[in-house]
């Protein structure tokens, strides 16, 4: 039975050095799940690490989880993932016990509403109570670096078809949590309306769930806000806009990062 080395875990790791951090690093787009064939390291039918046994899955199909989520960062730079492939903190990767390498799963903060989508290319965490370990990018667009950990669930994600259906698959199934600050207006007008700068707050099936989060941010006093339907009516995502300029857009984008809204630029 193959068994696996690491570094003991369970102590948070360093972060990276402040001009190492790309800029805006809290906002990495989600890994996008696509087939691949499985690593020819990292998935054994089952290996030994500290003593434990851990039976690799055979497939993620309807897999769901949950517990504590942790991460690693500046300690494994550059080392060998399970999968063979350099370990890369500002990538949405993450190390997980059982799950085929590689696999995607959508990970929720349950604490604070945020969800990232991440590709697991590495074993871990081997830690009492701990589910999966994080990257320092997935860790920082989840809000856990510095607590270090954070309650989570996570659900395997499949190939999808397009990319409407796989932003709407990556949504929480309800709306997110009410911001405790009013935000900046939006600049809009006759002119601002052909330029087609928005955001996207969330995308839902249930129609509900999106008139919650739409009145929500009216009640914070953001301007602006309308339900959009794609997909036949089976998706109804949520937007601000039109705004003035890309400065406009970025000003009340990071005002919704911080009050827990995954906020992210689309087009008309």
């Amino acid at each position: 039975m193959p068994k696996v080395t690491i570094a003991q875990p369970g102590i948070q790791d360093s972060a990276p050095n402040a001009v190492d951090i790309p800029d805006d690093v809290a906002n990495t787009p989600d890994a996008v799940p696509k087939v691949e064939p499985r690593s020819r390291s990292g998935n054994p039918p089952e290996y030994e690490a500290f003593g434990k046994v851990y039976h690799v899955l055979d497939d993620t199909e309807g897999f769901e989880q949950r517990g504590r989520a942790s991460w690693y960062g500046k300690k494994f730079q550059g080392r060998k993932t399970a999968s063979g492939e350099p370990y890369d903190m500002f990538a949405m990767t993450a190390a997980h016990k059982t799950l085929p390498i590689p696999s995607y799963v959508r990970v929720t903060n349950l604490e604070n509403g945020r969800t990232a989508v991440v590709r697991i290319n590495d074993r871990g965490p081997f830690h009492s109570g701990r589910i999966i370990d994080l990257s320092y990018a997935a860790a920082a667009r989840l809000g856990i670096v510095a607590n270090g950990h954070a309650e989570v669930e996570i659900k395997a994600l499949q190939p999808q078809e397009d990319d409407d259906q796989a932003v709407a698959q990556a949504t929480p199934a309800g709306p997110p949590p009410a911001p405790t600050a009013s935000a900046p207006a939006p600049t809009t007008g006759t002119t601002v309306a052909a330029a087609g700068r928005w955001l996207q707050i969330g995308a839902y099936s249930d129609p509900i769930n999106a008139v919650i989060t739409r009145d929500q941010l009216r009640r914070q006093g953001v301007e602006g806000v309308a339900i959009r339907e794609s997909q036949g009516g089976t998706v109804h995502r949520v937007v601000v806009g039109p705004f003035a300029s890309d400065a406009d857009a970025e000003r009340t984008r990071s005002w919704l990062h911080d009050a827990g809204y995954p906020a992210f630029s689309v087009k008309d």
